[in-house]
């Protein structure tokens, strides 16, 4: 297979630090411990995964990328040293024009003057804050690591001293939470100079302490009358700060939504370095080239690339997934962008669908887009819309090339 090339205006860039000072009861994603490894290895890590991300960008012929975005785990956990090696190689990345957004995942307690200073000098533009909640009983029934008092001391030193666009994430459905307590962190956030909000409703992922906490019961979550009052606080209180819900899960302000996700939602290319990371990179048949990183953390640091698994995702399946993402905001289906990779009209594809949620579907500017209270109730609209999908006439090879 000819490797594709990625286009600069629609790719991004996914650098994955599988360190956080310590490891939240609820958390599943890929992290663990900086007490748990040895000193030298986050730099180690880094360097490898800089090596992965720079391997991968020859590959697909990727000499700049739209956006960056570096997650984890904690980035801004990492030493100053370890930090700086990290952006100086991702300010590399981004060619000469450098990237439209940047963006760095950052916990409370590990946010300084300091560690402002060393963001902002290497050009990142954007801190994604993993706040969470102030209330201090949901945070400790649930788990979290940071207590709230650090939590608004972090969004106080943002405000007096970081310069760049500021994004706050909150969970709902934590243990005793409440609607005038979710009220309150979203005017904290709001006042901390905030523009974008990534609101999460708690999941109780398999394997956590949080599953065995109320699998024994002794943590009792929100029932659903509460966690229909939370949202609702969510709702309003974003409405009233003049935020608008452009993603399941993301409230902006007009013109402050992530350029990083919409790539995602939009089914652009992005290739992902560190452990765990994916990269997906659109192909011309209208399948996708899909690559997971390892998990392993020894392995990485022997040998990055060699533990990656590679997965041709066939063209009807990349077609439902583009269906998926793309109703999952509030701007929906590109039509014509989805004709002119899978060779079907959506309005025929689907119209069955269509039909069925006539209600709660809206004329957006590209095609047929959700409102927001199909936002709410997605999933049996998505598995409506994977039957019709699964129907031979799409299946069996309307998109560009057959479905190999």
């Amino acid at each position: 297979m000819i490797p594709p090339e990625l286009r600069p205006d629609r790719s991004g860039l996914y650098i994955h630090v599988p360190y956080c000072a310590g490891k939240c009861g609820y958390c599943a994603f890929h992290s663990k411990p900086l007490t748990a490894c040895p000193e030298s290895e986050p730099v180690l890590m880094v360097a490898a995964t800089l090596g992965r991300a720079r391997s991968l960008a020859a590959r697909f012929k990727a000499d700049s990328f739209s956006s960056a975005f570096i997650g984890g785990g904690t980035p801004t956990a990492l030493g100053p040293d370890a930090l700086r090696g990290l952006l100086a190689g991702v300010a590399a990345l981004g060619g000469d024009t450098g990237f439209l957004e940047w963006t760095v995942e950052a916990n409370p307690e590990s946010l300084s003057e300091d560690m402002f200073r060393i963001l902002s000098d290497s050009g990142v533009d954007r801190i994604s804050l993993g706040y969470q909640s102030g209330q201090e009983r949901a945070l400790r029934a649930a788990g979290r690591c940071a207590d709230p008092a650090a939590g608004i001391r972090a969004l106080d030193l943002t405000a007096a001293v970081w310069k760049g666009r500021l994004s706050v994430d909150l969970i709902i459905g934590l243990p005793g939470q409440d609607p005038e307590g979710v009220r309150t962190d979203i005017a904290r956030a709001v006042a901390a100079g905030a523009e974008h909000l990534s609101v999460y409703g708690l999941t109780v992922e398999e394997g956590t302490p949080l599953q065995a906490a109320v699998g024994d019961r002794s943590i009792i979550l929100p029932s659903e009358d509460v966690d229909s009052e939370l949202w609702s606080a969510v709702r309003d209180a974003c409405s009233a700060a003049g935020f608008e819900r452009y993603e399941v899960s993301n409230w902006a302000r007009p013109g402050a939504e992530c350029r990083h996700n919409l790539n995602y939602w939009r089914g652009g290319a992005w290739i992902g370095a560190g452990p765990s990371a994916v990269s997906s990179v659109p192909l011309a048949d209208g399948g996708t080239l899909r690559i997971q990183e390892t998990r392993d953390h020894e392995a990485y640091l022997r040998d990055a690339g060699a533990s990656a698994e590679e997965e041709y995702v066939r063209p009807a399946l990349a077609a439902f997934e583009a269906v998926m993402t793309a109703f999952r905001t509030r701007e929906g289906l590109d039509a014509v962008a989805f004709r002119n990779r899978f060779g079907a009209d959506p309005e025929l594809v689907l119209s069955r669908t269509f039909e069925k949620w006539a209600a709660f579907l809206e004329a957006g500017s590209r095609g047929p887009a959700p409102s927001d209270r199909l936002l709410d109730i997605l999933n049996p609209f998505l598995l409506d819309c994977m039957e019709e999908m699964e129907k031979p006439a799409f299946s069996r090879g309307r998109s560009p090339g057959g479905d190999r």
